[in-house]
């Protein structure tokens, strides 16, 4: 990633599964935001934001919620060449 670039992730959340409305049905490919920060920090990213998100989805039964991974990171130091 270029220096200033930003990696952008907003994705459903596993605990969507247990506690969350809509999104796929396996967590094999659901995230999470320990997992999303982690491997930023391993690129050598500066994490800005890192949660989860409750996003209200409507339903024909009536509003419900979804839960989200949210993680902002960005590159702001120069590698070693």
């Amino acid at each position: 990633m270029a220096l200033g670039g930003t990696l952008l992730v907003v994705a459903h959340d596993v605990d969507n599964l247990t506690r969350g409305y809509g999104g796929p049905p396996g967590p094999d490919v659901l995230y999470r935001v320990s997992d999303v920060t982690e491997a930023a920090v391993e690129a050598h990213l500066t994490v800005v934001r890192a949660e989860q998100a409750i996003r209200m989805v409507d339903t024909e039964d009536g509003p419900r919620d979804a839960v989200d991974t949210v993680v902002r990171a960005v590159n702001s130091a120069q590698r070693l060449q």
